[in-house]
């Protein structure tokens, strides 16, 4: 069984969603769990490995863990947990969506990166037109990416006039991981949860 986990892809300053299918798989804990025993892929999926890359939004520092044993030593992210967002790059031989487990959630992931949240809600999905769905950050916020894992293509909002006509990007959907670009530090709430924003970008993983 290998056990492994995301990249998270630097140089595109950007906001991002999760789409896929999940399910509990299993119990579920608050603390943080090393990451080789986190993530659990059935060996009939057939993948050959995984990366799992995770940002600190305050010290915008990124950590990574890879599958293989060539980087056993030199592996960041010992641990993870619930309540974030990863990116977790897929290597196998055939263009399809194994089931894997991180965090006893199940995950439908397709090859390549896929941008995932670990934060568990039981509240109902819901959904927000950006302009109205921006309006706790008080004009804080420049610009907005989200990421479709099965397309592998990116949208975007920018608050500032001359992006008015171009950006792509609708609204903010409750149970979805964008990337936030800030002016200064701010505490905002978020379909009723508190979020902490630091100057420069933030992957939040909503739940809600």
């Amino acid at each position: 069984m290998l056990k492994g986990f995301v990249f998270l892809f630097m140089g595109l300053i950007a906001l991002v969603l999760f789409q896929g299918e999940i399910a509990l798989a299993g119990p579920m804990t608050e603390q943080p769990i090393a990451t080789g025993d986190a993530l659990e892929v059935p060996s009939e999926e057939r993948v050959n490995w995984v990366r799992i890359w995770h940002l600190d939004n305050s010290t915008k520092k990124w950590t990574f863990w890879d599958s293989r044993s060539a980087y056993a030593t030199v592996n960041t992210l010992t641990e993870v947990s619930l309540g974030q967002a990863y990116w977790i790059f897929i290597d196998q031989d055939q263009d399809r969506k194994p089931s894997l487990v991180f965090l006893g959630i199940e995950y439908k992931l397709s090859t390549g990166w896929n941008l995932v949240s670990t934060v568990v809600s039981s509240e109902p999905r819901s959904e927000q037109l950006i302009i109205n769905a921006v309006a706790p950050l008080d004009g804080n916020v420049i610009r907005i990416w989200h990421f479709d894992n099965s397309t592998k293509k990116w949208t975007f909002w920018d608050s500032r006039p001359e992006y008015a006509d171009v950006g792509s990007l609708r609204t903010i959907i409750s149970d979805q991981i964008y990337w936030i670009s800030v002016r200064e530090n701010q505490a905002a709430v978020f379909f009723g949860t508190e979020y902490r924003f630091y100057v420069g970008w933030n992957l939040i993983p909503f739940g809600g």
